[in-house]
């Protein structure tokens, strides 16, 4: 690591492992574990195996949900398709759309019960990576602009019961905390893109941001 993190020993797969399951036998199996995108490609792992290695470590960790960050499509549409199948978890994206059926390219939400309480998680993948991929990447699919998606599929969510509504967003924390203020009625933003190391979360209105730094550097719990 460098920068903040120069000489601290933090991060990998074994730590979180050790992480993930401490906080499971502390507050037992009632606990979500998302991530927020960018698995697929950017670090040397994922680059070696085309993502493969990395959703086979997630499936592992039994994750519950992921979105697509501007990495996801870094090896095309195709391999793109081949992860989410390999994957245990489910990809969600309210605003990825598939070019030539004109259809979501995932599931925009899932719905899990957590203890009882019903829990709706819906995915934003980040609207600029056609800007940050080979265009050959991307040409099968189309990022749309988040807002009316999250406007679209919220209420839709509320009306199939979910009493807490979790926005797993890959827009930065500049994205979500505009999205905060744009859009009421949202409970918790688990944000991602700007690797951000946040020690507690930030609220604005009734809607609580969180993110956990970057390529497993970090556990963040709430």
């Amino acid at each position: 690591w460098e920068g903040e993190l120069e000489g601290k020993r933090i991060g990998g797969f074994d730590r979180l492992v050790s992480a993930v399951a401490r906080t499971r036998r502390q507050v037992g199996e009632n606990v979500l574990l998302l991530d927020a995108g960018d698995l697929i490609g950017d670090t040397m792992l994922a680059d070696l195996t085309k993502g493969e290695s990395l959703i086979t470590a997630l499936n592992h960790l039994k994750y519950d949900a992921l979105t697509f960050g501007n990495h996801e499509p870094d090896f095309g549409t195709a391999v793109l398709r081949e992860r989410m199948a390999q994957a245990d978890f489910p990809f969600v994206a309210a605003n990825l759309v598939d070019r030539k059926s004109g259809s979501l390219f995932a599931a925009p939400y899932i719905i899990r019960n957590v203890g009882g309480i019903s829990v709706g998680i819906l995915g934003l993948a980040y609207p600029k990576t056609p800007l940050t991929t080979a265009k050959e990447n991307v040409a099968e699919v189309e990022f749309q602009d988040p807002l009316p998606a999250v406007t679209r599929y919220l209420p839709e969510l509320r009306e199939a019961g979910a009493e807490i509504v979790i926005v797993l967003s890959h827009l930065g924390l500049g994205g979500d905390q505009r999205l905060a203020e744009a859009v009421p009625g949202i409970d918790v933003i688990v944000g991602g893109h700007s690797h951000n190391r946040m020690a507690k979360a930030e609220q604005i209105g009734k809607t609580l941001i969180i993110q956990a730094g970057a390529h497993g550097s970090d556990l963040g719990r709430l």
